[in-house]
């Protein structure tokens, strides 16, 4: 296993997206972190609907916070996406 790279899929799989919108890299890695961070939200929303802690839930799963020695949502990196 040394030296094997675990996200061959996530490199691909951005590259595809970016080949099929025409979206450039630099806006991809500016904006889309802020986007699936607003999935996760809503989908603890839709999850948790009927309840009245459903909003409160969404918003604190928005203030997870994203550092460098954590690497949250706010990063482009696989393991950030893969934690979130």
């Amino acid at each position: 296993m040394r030296g094997a790279v675990h996200e061959h899929g996530y490199h691909l799989l951005f590259a595809e997206v970016q080949e099929l919108t025409g979206v450039g890299w630099q806006p991809m890695f500016e904006y889309l972190p802020a986007a699936w961070m607003a999935f996760i939200s809503f989908g603890v929303y839709a999850l948790l609907r009927p309840d009245p802690a459903a909003i409160p839930a969404a918003a604190f799963v928005g203030l997870i916070p994203s550092t460098a020695r954590f690497w949250g949502r706010a990063f482009f990196v696989p393991i950030g996406f893969s934690l979130a």
